[in-house]
C-alpha cells in the first residue's frame, strides 16, 4: 500500500497556507477538523430547527389574524 510508505504529508489548512506534517500528526490534525466541523454541524441544525419553529408560530398567528378578520365580516 502507497499510504505506509509516505512519511510527511503537506495539508492546506486554509488561507492558502498549508503546512507539512508526518503522518501520524497530519492524521490527528485532520480528525481534530473533522470533530470541529461536526460540532458546527449539530449547531447550525439546531439553529436551523429554531428558525422553523418560529416561522411555523409566526404562520400559526398569521392563521388565526385572518381567520379573525373573515369572521368580523
Amino acid at each position: 500500500m502507497i499510504l505506509l510508505k509516505i512519511k510527511k504529508l503537506i495539508l492546506n489548512i486554509g488561507a492558502g497556507v498549508a503546512i507539512e506534517k508526518d503522518k501520524n500528526s497530519a492524521i490527528n490534525f485532520l480528525e481534530s477538523r473533522l470533530k470541529e466541523m461536526d460540532v458546527a454541524l449539530q449547531e447550525t441544525v439546531g439553529q436551523k430547527q429554531q428558525v422553523a419553529m418560529s416561522l411555523e408560530q409566526g404562520k400559526q398567528q398569521m392563521d388565526q389574524m385572518m381567520a379573525a378578520s373573515r369572521s368580523k365580516k
